[in-house]
């Protein structure tokens, strides 16, 4: 349970009852960051839209559990939350 009693992750901060999604990260939306950046800089951003590619990579490279679970908390996973909810919850001035 979170700290405000909801069936969630402990460490959701979240104190709405109910499903919230942001379009922004602190203000800026990831597209306007992804489309504004270079192609080099695309390849190691942080808002890297996951390919099959970087599943292959993830499912086939990694050679132990911790290796694995270290690298998918990055890319192919972690910039989907970032694209799909956001991130909010005043830690931004928004």
């Amino acid at each position: 349970h979170s700290p405000y009693g909801y069936m969630r992750a402990p460490w959701n901060l979240n104190p709405s009852p109910y499903v919230t999604r942001y379009h922004k990260l602190c203000g800026i939306s990831p597209e306007e960051t992804y489309l504004a950046t270079d192609a080099e800089t695309k390849e190691i951003s942080d808002y890297h839209w996951p390919t099959c590619g970087s599943h292959w990579k993830l499912t086939f490279s990694e050679l132990t559990w911790y290796d694995w679970v270290w690298a998918s908390s990055y890319s192919p996973h972690g910039p989907v939350h970032a694209w799909v909810g956001g991130v909010g919850g005043g830690g931004c001035d928004e």
